[in-house]
């Protein structure tokens, strides 16, 4: 149509369908989250091997929360992966898709965790980077072994199940429905998510989640839309 080409090899090609980006929809938002982490925070634990699957489970909610790591990446690192180089800096390193490592960075509240989880398993509090022991524990057996993958995820998706019973009961349906449904990769999304609506840069982002393509990042950031869903429903009410 410019006249750059005397033919237009386009025109041959038929019903052109440019590909929908999906939608991130697996998320929970802040209040969800502390909910979780209120509720197995408060789980009564009765015996030695209860207050080690408590401490656990909240250690894993609170790394999956402010980490954005896949669920492999958390389950098959080692205690040693959790470590200072100074500076008041904490780190976590994981091995990623491809067998790409990157480090994470490690909040106070997580550090805190960690610590008292350790400490659940007659665990001195610090560690040191060599330590081989693996990160995420079994409850249930006396000697040091490792949770699977399958284990940890199910572990987690209860505490969503008791958070969802809590919800429903103070008459939250919304967030109880979409409690029952969360799992380990619903934080993953939820962080994401959460840091793009504050402004932190798409590429921060982009190498926090170990995402080759910046596209797949970019489907995280929902401010626009909340924003343009808040002026429609204000200029509705008159607000």
């Amino acid at each position: 149509q410019t006249g750059y080409l005397r033919r237009n090899p386009g025109a041959l090609v038929r019903n052109v369908r440019t590909p929908i980006a999906s939608r991130i929809t697996r998320y929970l938002t802040p209040g969800a989250i502390a909910l979780a982490l209120d509720t197995v925070t408060n789980r009564l634990a009765d015996s030695p091997a209860a207050e080690r699957r408590r401490e656990r489970d909240r250690f894993l909610l609170i790394a999956f929360a402010h980490t954005g790591a896949r669920l492999n990446e958390i389950v098959s690192a080692n205690m040693g992966s959790i470590y200072t180089e100074g500076g008041g800096r904490w780190w976590i390193d994981v091995l990623g898709k491809g067998n790409k490592p990157r480090r994470l960075p490690v909040p106070d509240d997580m550090l805190a965790a960690f610590r008292r989880y350790r400490e659940a398993y007659g665990l001195p509090p610090q560690t040191a980077r060599v330590d081989r022991t693996p990160l995420v524990l079994s409850s249930r057996s006396r000697e040091i072994t490792r949770l699977s993958d399958e284990a940890a995820s199910e572990a987690l998706k209860g505490v969503f199940a008791e958070a969802a019973s809590r919800a429903a009961r103070d008459g939250d349906s919304d967030t109880a429905a979409t409690l029952r449904h969360a799992s380990a990769h619903w934080l993953r999304h939820s962080m994401l998510t959460n840091h793009a609506n504050n402004g932190v840069q798409l590429k921060t982002l982009q190498d926090t989640a170990g995402h080759a393509n910046i596209a797949t990042t970019a489907a995280y950031l929902h401010k626009t839309d909340n924003e343009r869903h808040d002026e429609i429903i204000a200029s509705v009410t008159g607000n």
